[in-house]
């Protein structure tokens, strides 16, 4: 992830991210390993509080998923039941 062009890449390839995704994915990298909430999440990209029930968290980590896991990738982004999500490195 480069922070002063905003691009993404995975191994060779330039993934296109929204400017949500992009953002959600770098609040991510950079809490590594640490749980974040759907609150804590809106709270930081959309900078305001709203019903963390609403699925447009999950709507944007699923979109996230299927751009990063793509040519079966191992999964990056980890969903915690009923608390939110955590970004870790792949098994091995």
């Amino acid at each position: 992830m480069d922070t002063v062009s905003h691009e993404v890449r995975l191994g060779e390839n330039r993934l296109d991210l929204t400017s949500r995704e992009y953002a959600i994915l770098q609040y991510l990298l950079r809490n590594k390993g640490r749980l974040l909430t759907k609150g804590m999440i809106a709270e930081h990209v959309w900078d305001y509080h709203f019903d963390s029930d609403l699925n447009l968290i999950e709507v944007y980590i699923r979109r996230l998923r299927q751009k990063l896991e793509i040519n079966n990738r191992p999964r990056l982004i980890h969903t915690v039941r009923n608390s939110g999500y955590v970004i870790r490195e792949p098994e091995e």
